[in-house]
């Protein structure tokens, strides 16, 4: 396995454990309506995420360019994950970001921030390594998910090889 696939499949699993392990945000009152939402990453403030990354790196014996990009990665999400939500949310339309499997959220969330805010790798190596990694850590139907939303935005945002 190279080290992109194994620096993703970290960050997963980072993203993961950060998402996991956040309070979540009271609800909020919108008229009569109560709206819970779910622990969002841009609730998680930066020590969280170096003690999330330290503790990673101290269980989880990997080479230093694996654990550089994990960093990156995990890094970049959360630095940029009001955005990221606002592009997921927009190709998910029926889908709201909360109620979207975690898995499935977070494998979203790393590929969006690689096709559009990181090293913005081409859309069709990012999606098919997306589908890989929602195939091996989601449910049976996460590939085909994470395939849609991820096409969706390749295409709407005109990247190219939008499949």
């Amino acid at each position: 396995m190279g080290v992109r696939r194994r620096g993703r499949e970290c960050a997963l699993q980072v993203l993961y454990q950060l998402e996991a392990s956040a309070d979540p945000p009271p609800p909020e009152a919108v008229g009569d309506e109560v709206i819970r939402r779910g622990p969002m990453l841009a609730d998680v403030d930066g020590a969280r995420v170096d003690d999330a990354l330290d503790m990673f790196v101290e269980n989880f014996e990997s080479p230093d360019k694996v654990h550089r990009h994990t960093t990156e990665l995990v890094k970049g999400v959360v630095g940029n994950s009001t955005a990221i939500g606002a592009l997921i949310q927009a190709h998910s339309p029926s889908w709201r970001l909360d109620r979207m499997a975690m898995v499935d959220r977070n494998v979203l969330r790393l590929a969006v921030y690689e096709m559009c805010f990181g090293e913005k790798l081409a859309p069709q190596i990012v999606i098919d390594e997306a589908i890989e990694v929602a195939r091996r850590y989601g449910s049976d139907r996460s590939a085909a998910f994470v395939n849609g939303v991820l096409d969706s935005l390749a295409k709407a945002e005109g990247l190219v090889g939008a499949s």
